[in-house]
């Protein structure tokens, strides 16, 4: 018997899609199947602003994925958080330096996933500088991944505080402008691990330091709180 024929005659029904506790269990929306447990291979991507009502979020997507129905609700996690692409070019400025990253790392609980920082210096800097503050960006954010668990990661990363903190301590290798998580999903890579040493980043060469000197402050489009605030999606790689 066919799919198409199974189902004739059957009444499809709305199943609510639940955001986890982490985000007080909001409704995400509705999905419309025949059988509840259809909603199991559904997934769903929000703005992060209309999930906590903050306007400052509003460039950051987060995506969900069913993993329990229970009658018709159908309980959610997290799989992606992302940038819009269009906030991070508004990132980049002119003298400004844009510095990468993308790599798997195992949360406390064993969750595998492809994280990808982005820092922006506040100059043109150097292939040393800029390798230096590559590395001690991802020596970091693996360090602190490995000791969190992935709902406390989720947290940090969604209120800010993985940024401001691996910012603080970039800003000792070299001068940080601004610290985001362009991307965040889920992954099995579980072979392509990133390997960390243990030292923490070493201090800033002065004389790299004074090799652009800072150009006059502009008028920008957005304020500096919009900017150091702003998100993005970009397609995984």
């Amino acid at each position: 018997m066919t799919k198409i024929a199974a189902k004739k005659g059957r009444r499809k029904i709305w199943v609510d899609l639940i955001a986890p506790k982490i985000f007080r269990e909001v409704s995400l929306g509705q999905t419309f199947v025949y059988d509840s447990q259809e909603a199991l291979s559904k997934k769903i991507a929000q703005n992060l602003m209309n999930i906590i009502g903050d306007v400052k979020k509003q460039n950051v997507i987060v995506k969900f994925g069913v993993v329990n129905v229970q009658g018709t609700k159908a309980f959610t996690d997290v799989v992606g958080y992302s940038l819009v692409a269009t906030s991070v070019k508004r990132l980049v400025r002119r003298k400004t330096e844009k510095i990468e990253a993308s790599f798997v790392v195992t949360t406390s609980d064993g969750r595998c996933i492809r994280i990808k920082p982005l820092a922006i210096t506040k100059n043109l800097v150097k292939s040393s500088v800029r390798a230096a503050v590559k590395k001690s960006m991802v020596e970091l954010i693996a360090r602190r991944v490995t000791k969190s668990s992935y709902d406390d990661l989720i947290i940090d990363i969604v209120s800010g505080n993985l940024q401001r903190e691996t910012k603080k301590v970039l800003s000792k290798v070299y001068p940080i402008k601004i610290m985001e998580i362009r991307q965040l999903v889920q992954s099995k890579e579980e072979k392509k691990k990133i390997h960390f040493a243990p030292e923490q980043p070493k201090k800033a060469v002065e004389e790299e330091k004074e090799a652009v000197p800072e150009e006059p402050k502009k008028k920008e489009y957005y304020s500096k709180e919009q900017v150091t605030e702003d998100s993005s999606e970009e397609t995984d790689e």
